[in-house]
């Protein structure tokens, strides 16, 4: 059998083509709880959701990274507030009923 364990750090956004307004809709919420959102490729580079859409748009939906991360980081006058995708996730989708394409990023771990 194989556990999975969420990242509490980060999500995953499966949808290129709607990524600026899963970025907005996300941040609206970690705004609310003292957080960031640094939108990222897999590998970790920054990049610009608004542009993510275009390059989406003009490959005729298909995106060469697919999908995004979304990476969550405490704002400095809330560093000891840890952040948690999942709460995140909730309170996002408690707002944003029409939010779909974004999970949490899971690891899977071997049973011992």
């Amino acid at each position: 059998m194989v556990d999975a364990e969420y990242v509490r750090t980060q999500l995953l956004v499966t949808r290129p083509d709607r990524f600026a307004s899963i970025v907005d809709a996300l941040r609206e919420s970690a705004d609310e709880l003292g957080w960031d959102v640094v939108p990222e490729s897999l590998g970790g580079r920054p990049v610009d959701p608004t542009e993510v859409e275009r390059e989406t748009r003009v490959r005729g939906g298909v995106h060469p990274v697919r999908p995004h991360v979304v990476r969550l980081v405490a704002r400095d006058d809330h560093s000891g507030a840890l952040v948690d995708a999942a709460r995140l996730l909730r309170r996002a989708r408690g707002r944003h009923e029409d939010l779909v394409g974004v999970e949490l990023d899971r690891i899977a771990t071997p049973d011992a």
